[in-house]
């Protein structure tokens, strides 16, 4: 049990980078239409930070836990940032389905893009917090004894 409790935050943070990489490749080859024509380049740094970071934590969660935990904070901020960057970069787009403009609807890719980039989020954040609450029980059985 405690073997799989330690192994999960390393798969969510792992499972984060995936969809990072998944979420820069989606962007990449969908992210432009008639109203987005160009990439945000803010958006694909902060969909590979989210990759990288993440294969860093992975990495520095095999050697100390302390990094583990911190990379894994910085995962989940660069997930926010490509989410957000995402988002913004597609604002215009957006903007027209929502008021309707001329009847344009979210594409598959775009809703994919947007769901990818926020599972890789959210999976950092879990991630972050099982780390910290790890360590608080390790520093708390550590005082005890």
């Amino acid at each position: 049990m405690k073997e799989q409790q330690k192994a999960a935050p390393r798969c969510l943070i792992a499972v984060s980078a995936l969809c990072g990489i998944a979420g820069l490749i989606l962007y990449l080859t969908n992210g432009t239409n008639k109203l987005s024509p160009d990439l945000s380049m803010s958006a694909i740094i902060a969909f590979a930070a989210v990759s990288g970071i993440g294969v860093i934590a992975v990495i520095a969660g095999l050697v100390t836990k302390k990094a583990s935990t911190l990379f894994s904070y910085a995962q989940y901020l660069a997930g926010l940032v490509a989410f957000a960057e995402y988002l913004v970069s597609q604002a215009n787009y957006i903007a027209n389905v929502v008021y309707g403009v001329d009847g344009n609807t979210f594409t598959p890719a775009m809703i994919a893009t947007a769901a990818v980039s926020l599972l890789a989020w959210v999976l950092a954040l879990v991630a972050a917090i099982q780390l910290r609450r790890a360590a608080y029980r390790r520093d708390l059985a550590a005082q005890e004894v």
